[in-house]
């Protein structure tokens, strides 16, 4: 695609509404969009079509398992999205697909198959930000503005960001070591729970009637570390394996309602400590207190944590919770922001088809598309 056509695309694309082939592929799910963007001021999803590996034998996603997943899957869901869709090639004026973080060769799948279309169908292609998907996708509704704070707590990431603008992106609270996703993974592991995504399974585990306050974990970074402003969840983990060492069990051979209660209380005794740290960075930073809330990721689909942060924060705004997991929606909307907040600048993407997949990458880092 030279650089001559990527102008005339742009221009053609300032004239009439533009449809979007979204591609996420950062890790196990294979997921595909196409919006619709009529005008500025709105934006509809036509299709969305997800498929994730099933990870339950292995207990967990092994890389070469998930890039034999996406090579199998991602054209044919492709090829699904835009026929169903009743979108022909020529009606795609835009493509965009995960740059990072994730695992490389996974990727590498979305990214490589995202270029190819790009020179086929002679459009622009904008390679995205995984994180900073999760923290747009509730803009695709109309809101928050710039500035915000952003809660991103996933199966890879916790932290706290203070959003300035698209690029400007700064972490006020991150994981010291593991995220609240790998967290609860491993302590439902514990319990016995079984499953593709155990966090999700474990909370479906829990009865309505179940008391959260039957078992008082210890909170991590507490004590003399209570000021630290940082998160921690590994500790649960800990206190989990201890408490089966203290009762010479096995977590999982215990009775169905303690289980229950053991699971109602390590999701309360995390999602304290999440408030608790975000208070605390509140009170050192009193310029941020009012900003409003967004909470994104996998686990922001968890009614109980929405529950909690509801109740202790003055303004949270959710994505729907279909759209908390991965997705393409979150990736489409994404670069049409990048896309669009460029002004239509050709020379911005118009060596995109160079860059490379990230596997980490920091969202304080985020810079805009080299030009």
């Amino acid at each position: 695609m030279t650089n001559r056509n990527v102008i005339g695309g742009l221009r053609q694309i300032g004239r009439r509404t533009y449809r979007v082939l979204a591609i996420e592929s950062s890790c196990d799910d294979c997921c595909v969009a196409i919006i619709n963007r009529p005008n500025k001021n709105n934006a509809y999803l036509e299709r969305h079509i997800k498929s994730t590996l099933n990870s339950c034998a292995t207990g967990g996603v092994i890389p070469t398992d998930a890039l034999t997943h996406h090579l199998s899957k991602l054209a044919p869901i492709v090829n699904e999205a835009v026929r169903s869709s009743n979108t022909d090639n020529d009606k795609i004026s835009l493509i965009c697909a995960t740059q990072g973080p994730g695992f490389y060769s996974s990727l590498a799948a979305g990214m490589q198959l995202s270029k190819g279309l790009s020179i086929a169908w002679n459009v622009p292609f904008v390679p995205v930000h995984h994180m900073l998907g999760h923290l747009l996708t509730p803009r695709f509704n109309g809101g928050p503005r710039f500035p915000f704070l952003s809660l991103l707590v996933s199966g890879g990431h916790t932290m706290l960001v203070h959003s300035k603008s698209l690029y400007d992106h700064k972490i006020l609270l991150n994981t010291i070591d593991i995220s609240v996703g790998n967290s609860l993974d491993k302590c439902a592991r514990l319990i016995g729970i079984r499953g593709t995504m155990l966090g999700r399974e474990m909370h479906q585990f829990i009865d309505k009637s179940t008391p959260r306050d039957k078992y008082d974990f210890i909170q991590a970074l507490d004590g003399y570390k209570k000021r630290v402003p940082a998160f921690s969840f590994a500790h649960y983990v800990s206190v989990m394996q201890r408490m089966a060492k203290e009762l010479n069990v096995d977590l999982a051979d215990l009775a169905v309602e303690q289980r229950q209660q053991i699971a109602a209380s390590i999701e309360d005794s995390m999602f304290s400590h999440i408030i608790q740290k975000i208070q605390l960075t509140k009170q050192m930073h009193p310029e941020i207190t009012d900003l409003p809330l967004v909470c994104s990721g996998g686990v922001s689909a968890n009614m109980r944590l929405r529950q909690m942060l509801n109740d202790s924060q003055r303004e949270v705004i959710y994505p729907d919770p279909q759209w908390c997991t991965d997705n393409a929606l979150m990736i489409g909307w994404a670069g049409i922001e990048m896309f669009e907040n460029e002004k239509m600048d050709s020379s911005v993407f118009g060596n995109s088809l160079t860059a490379e997949p990230v596997a980490k990458w920091p969202l304080d880092e985020l810079v805009r598309p080299s030009r």
